[in-house]
């Protein structure tokens, strides 16, 4: 199904299901859109962040995850989310590229971001960790706070939590949730994670790092 939606008036949107497009006119007004969608057409991904730029909460929800397997994503969104405030990623695969690779692109074209969340799918098992490549060329003048939930302590986890760390100078708080699996895992893997993390550089002298696990 091609979906159009024509609303001038329209400021908060959900759409849920399988769809072969998305297109949105004339909604310079929208604030808040929640993407449950899962995408036929993988290509349509770039037409539909073309008519997000005025959106103030973005969330993206599991099923979104399954349409960027295919998809090449660029550094950046060519009309960018500029008035992004509230990024939220539900059930993110960081051990993913294709994930990886879209959430950074997201990172990249929301310069006035203040909040952003992201979980990891709890009880996910991986045994090979691919190390990502990040352009530390962007700076988010406005993140504030972040939750990145559900960490099961790679290295790819690790390299976003030292990109963000350090390209945020007005950051207030980060909190770092581990999974399951890695609460299982024992003390020192815990503690190695922890530490590394909280020996990241910031760029915030206020940045405060809160690190919780499952008992």
């Amino acid at each position: 199904m091609d979906l159009t939606i024509h609303a001038p008036k329209l400021r908060n949107l959900r759409v849920r299901g399988f769809i072969y497009s998305l297109f949105l006119e004339d909604t310079r007004v929208i604030n808040t859109v929640v993407l449950e969608i899962w995408l036929r057409n993988y290509g349509c991904l770039d037409d539909i962040f073309d008519c997000l730029a005025n959106v103030e909460v973005l969330v993206l929800n599991d099923s979104f995850w399954l349409s960027t397997y295919h998809y090449k994503p660029p550094k950046k969104f060519p009309k960018g989310l500029g008035r992004l405030r509230t990024l939220i990623l539900a059930y993110v695969r960081l051990y993913e590229q294709a994930h990886m690779s879209f959430v950074l692109c997201l990172l990249a074209s929301s310069p006035r971001l203040e909040k952003l969340s992201i979980q990891v799918p709890q009880f996910a098992e991986v045994t090979d960790d691919q190390p990502v490549q990040i352009d530390c060329s962007n700076i988010f003048q406005c993140l504030r706070k972040v939750q990145l939930l559900g960490m099961l302590g790679l290295r790819s986890e690790l390299q976003l939590i030292q990109y963000i760390l350090a390209q945020s100078p007005v950051l207030e708080e980060m909190t770092i949730g581990l999974n399951e699996i890695t609460s299982q895992m024992g003390s020192e893997v815990k503690y190695c994670f922890s530490l590394e993390a909280m020996l990241c550089p910031r760029a915030s002298p206020n940045a405060e790092i809160i690190i919780t696990t499952v008992c």
